[in-house]
């Protein structure tokens, strides 16, 4: 891990392998780049990648400050990869990555050659029977409760029933309401 100071923000960066250069964000809130690491191995051999702690997460958290809320993290983070020299060719992240990427490449506040975005959270219309499900999951009381809501929140977007797999899975899980 190297600490890469751009735009004002000092980011922790693991970088990996030679090649073209690529970023990769991870989800979160709270996670960091660990979450990354396994694809960040398979792709070191064609790629330079670079898998930074977002700021106030992992290694680029500032001791006794909490995560910053979704813009303040935005406008950080869209702030130090603008300002790296030489620009990355390639961006990429998984669900919260994903969503700063897209949005910076939809705001034209980043710039790459190409994109990678794995699991990119859905925007979903306020008052439609997804979003409403979406809201009663965030506010279920108790493990059954949220599996039956899990369960039927990937009938409705799927439109199929979960594996006998996926649902032995899901009983076995531990699973705490947001």
């Amino acid at each position: 891990m190297q600490k890469i100071a751009a735009g004002g923000e000092e980011l922790a960066v693991l970088r990996l392998g030679e090649g073209v250069p690529v970023v990769l964000l991870h989800g979160g809130p709270g996670l960091d780049h660990h979450l990354l690491l396994p694809l960040a191995r398979r792709l070191e051999g064609v790629a330079e990648l670079w898998l930074p702690d977002l700021p106030g997460h992992g290694r680029s958290r500032l001791a006794g400050r909490p995560l910053p809320e979704l813009p303040m993290l935005q406008e950080r983070t869209f702030r130090w990869r603008a300002a790296l020299d030489p620009a990355p060719a390639v961006l990429g992240g998984h669900s919260l990555g994903a969503w700063l990427v897209r949005e910076g490449l939809a705001q034209q506040r980043l710039e790459a050659r190409g994109a990678l975005l794995l699991s990119p959270p859905t925007p979903v219309a306020p008052n439609t029977a997804p979003a409403r499900r979406r809201r009663r999951i965030t506010r279920a009381s108790g493990a059954r409760r949220l599996r039956a809501d899990l369960v039927e929140l990937i009938e409705e977007e799927t439109g199929e029933a979960p594996s006998k797999e996926f649902l032995e899975a899901l009983s076995s899980a531990s699973l705490h309401p947001p």
